[in-house]
Order: C-alpha cells, then sequence, then structure tokens
C-alpha cells in the first residue's frame, strides 16, 4: 500500500515479492525497499543480503495469525541487530475475538527484542505514512 498509495482489498499473489520507492525527508533522498511475503510463514524467504546498507526493518505480522508473529524469531536470527527495527501488527482493525495474538504478547516479545512496537491497519493510509514517516524521524535523529 505504501509503495503503491492504494489500499488492497482484494487476494493478493502468494508469491514474494520486493519494491522500492524513493522519499525525500529533511532534505534526503531514502530508498525504501519493501520485502513482502504475503501469506508466507517461512522466515527462509528472509534473505540476509536484506541487511546490507538497511538503516531500519519493521517487522511484520498479521494479529490473525500466531505462525506469522513465530517466524520473526527465525528472521531475526538473520542479522540486522544494528539497526532500528519495529515490531508491526497488521490488521489492527480486527475484531479481538479474531486475533490470535494480542497486543500485551506482542509488547512483550517487542520489550525483549529491545524494539518500539505498534499496530496498524492498511485500510487507513495514515497508519502506513504514519509508520514510515515515524522511522524516517528516528533514523535521521540517529545521524
Amino acid at each position: 500500500q505504501f509503495m503503491e498509495h492504494s489500499a488492497h482489498d482484494e487476494q493478493r499473489s502468494t508469491l514474494p515479492s520486493a519494491q522500492s520507492r524513493s522519499i525525500r525527508f529533511k532534505g534526503s533522498e531514502y530508498n525504501i525497499i519493501l520485502v513482502d511475503t504475503p501469506g508466507q510463514t517461512n522466515a527462509d524467504l528472509f534473505q540476509p543480503h536484506y541487511t546490507i546498507g538497511a538503516n531500519a526493518f519493521v517487522l511484520m505480522y498479521a494479529v490473525d495469525d500466531k505462525s506469522s508473529f513465530h517466524a520473526l524469531e527465525k528472521i531475526l536470527e538473520c542479522g540486522g541487530h544494528d539497526v532500528l527495527m519495529m515490531l508491526v501488527g497488521s490488521k489492527a482493525d480486527l475484531p479481538r475475538s479474531m486475533r490470535e495474538v494480542s497486543v500485551e504478547e506482542a509488547g512483550v516479545q517487542a520489550r525483549k527484542w529491545h524494539m518500539r512496537y505498534g499496530e496498524i491497519t492498511t485500510r487507513r493510509q495514515r497508519d502506513v505514512d504514519n509508520l514510515i514517516l515515524s522511522l524516517l524521524k528516528e533514523i535521521v535523529s540517529r545521524d
């Protein structure tokens, strides 16, 4: 959604893909690369070379899919611990009864992994934009 400026309600491909977008922020150009593995819980899809030159990672899982949450541990084994990382639960607009990962459980895990935590719904462009902008602000403040 962030890359294309549009929400996708229809079924999307379950094949991994990568997209990039350049953003000008506070006078500097940043290249955002999104590695999307929709429907995949196999952390082997995350290759260690994704960590080279990265300033930040957003580790996203679906709040209604506990296996996507657990797959993040394998991704963290690939490295990237010297960059800003944020744990993000998607589908935050789902009713509590449909959640498999609670806000509390995710918050505890984020603290264990020493990263910030938040939730978004891609149905609201504002959530996605705010997430990316908050990461850019923190990257700039670290430089």
